[in-house]
């Protein structure tokens, strides 16, 4: 009974997705996912809304970047279980240093996050529909529902 054939074993897929995120932290929760490196520009908007939403203070940015395999040619297991354990943990970990909501800013950062993490405060598939007129007030308006900030 110990002999399994070879059929069954195929059954486990361990293909390696392939993927990177890139995540900047502002001190007003927002937590920012892309696809690809942030620019001066991304930052200058972040900036800007985090400015908005606090007030006074200048806010300084936490950034993080995940990428996937995390050892190229590797014969460990990185398959997609494997890959979103990974991912579950880096929510996890910026859930704690305080992100009350994530913004996507293309396809592939709401295609991986939102496998790990509750929906996201907001989320374009491109991060030019981010800077037009539109999508700039329908974030602000998304903004509106961020849990309120506990002040420790």
């Amino acid at each position: 009974a110990e002999d399994v054939a070879p059929t069954e074993m195929t059954l486990v897929d361990l293909t390696v997705p392939e993927f990177e995120l890139h995540f900047v932290l502002w001190p007003c929760g927002i937590l920012w996912v892309a696809g690809q490196a942030f620019d001066q520009g991304d930052h200058g908007f972040q900036a800007s809304v985090s400015y908005a939403l606090l007030g006074n203070s200048v806010p300084q940015a936490s950034f993080s970047q995940f990428k996937w395999p995390y050892i190229e040619g590797s014969s460990e297991d990185q398959s997609m279980a494997v890959a979103l354990r990974a991912l579950t943990a880096q929510w996890e970990f910026m859930s704690g240093q305080g992100a009350r909501g994530w913004v996507a800013m293309d396809g592939s950062s709401y295609e991986w996050l939102s496998k790990v993490a509750l929906k996201p405060l907001f989320s374009v598939d491109d991060r030019d529909d981010l800077y037009c007129s539109i999508g700039k007030r329908q974030l602000w308006l998304a903004l509106q529902n961020l849990p309120s900030m506990t002040v420790s």
